[in-house]
């Protein structure tokens, strides 16, 4: 599983962790809006059960022959779901009276109900359709005569309202899902395109084109002070190449002087037979000359370490007389094999620091 997340590039992952955390977000919104509906909807019930118990104690009266009767009211709109009303006994062990509506949904459990009168709503079973029923006593106060008053109606127009409300969300969910990836995958693409110029002017960029530096579109944001760092990484890689090629370049000069020296010593003492005296001032002024060569490798070694800040130097003061007279002997048997000669003239002793 890391494997397979880490093979997919950033502009992916970054879309899928948005396309989860919506899921997440609109299944707990979605959730509590069923929930908030479905309490709601179920208030609403209880509600109109005690309008409908109301009305029932109103409209059921006792026929000058002992029976109970109710005058069932005109529905107000054809829709309308007629009165699922009964009528028993203050004991619940006898029926008086029932609606055509609970002739029509009887419950079996509604004789429980009546004995127990309870005062909240209660769902009890029947002919397969949930029915939440309400119970009260009234009484005829002419007559002194107490009963219990049922009322009741069927949840399923709530539970079907829940029911399309749950598949509207189901189906919806889906697609705003779909239509927030999208969203997210176009959002990172956006968001990465500094990303993307970056990787393809670094790609373009050498050792002969340190020069160049990567676009920076705002230096504010997090991606700017990326390219800011990498640009300064570059323009330090640009000095040290730079401090590369002058101490190639330098050590290029410095040493062909030396190396110049003794060669033409080596050939001068080639040209005839010498004597052992001749032969060893040769060799010896050609063992000046490495001596040189490798103290100038000395001194430009830590020149360079000086440059890159690994070594600090120390000032002290120069004869330059001393510096020209030393520069002249060295460079004197170059200019004695092509028949010219050095001479330093200087007025004072000049110092320099």
């Amino acid at each position: 599983m890391k494997r397979w997340w880490r093979s997919h590039s950033v502009r992916v992952r970054l879309t899928l962790w948005y396309v989860a955390t919506m899921i997440l977000v609109l299944g707990v919104y979605a959730g509590v809006i069923v929930l908030f509906v479905s309490r709601e909807a179920s208030d609403s019930l209880d509600q109109q059960l005690r309008r409908d118990l109301q009305l029932a104690a109103a409209t059921v009266y006792r026929a000058p022959d002992g029976t109970f009767t109710w005058d069932e009211p005109e529905p107000i709109v054809p829709e309308q779901e007629p009165l699922w009303v009964q009528v028993w006994t203050r004991d619940g062990q006898q029926l008086l009276f029932r609606s055509s509506e609970a002739e029509r949904l009887p419950v079996p459990e509604s004789q429980s109900l009546a004995k127990q009168v309870a005062t909240q709503t209660v769902t009890a079973q029947g002919e397969g359709v949930p029915i939440r029923i309400l119970s009260r006593v009234s009484s005829f106060r002419e007559i002194g005569l107490s009963f219990i008053i049922q009322v009741g109606r069927s949840e399923v127009p709530m539970q079907e309202d829940i029911r399309q409300l749950v598949l509207v969300l189901l189906f919806g969910l889906p697609l705003s899902v779909a239509i927030a990836g999208l969203g997210g995958y176009t959002l990172a693409r956006r968001a990465l395109q500094p990303v993307e110029r970056m990787t393809e002017r670094a790609q373009s960029i050498t050792a002969e084109r340190l020069s160049d530096r990567l676009p920076v579109d705002n230096p504010d944001d997090e991606m700017g002070r990326l390219a800011r760092v990498f640009n300064e990484t570059l323009g330090r890689l640009e000095a040290s190449f730079d401090q590369m090629r002058r101490f190639t370049a330098d050590v290029s000069h410095e040493l062909r002087t030396p190396l110049t020296s003794i060669r033409s010593v080596g050939e001068v003492g080639l040209r005839e037979h010498r004597n052992d005296a001749d032969y060893r001032s040769i060799i010896g002024s050609m063992l000046e000359e490495v001596d040189r060569l490798a103290t100038m490798v000395d001194r430009l070694l830590t020149l360079s370490r000086a440059e890159s800040g690994q070594a600090k130097l120390s000032i002290k003061e120069v004869n330059m007389r001393h510096l020209a007279d030393d520069v002249a002997n060295h460079l004197g048997v170059l200019a004695e094999e092509k028949g010219q000669s050095l001479v330093v003239e200087s007025a004072g002793v000049p110092w320099v620091a």
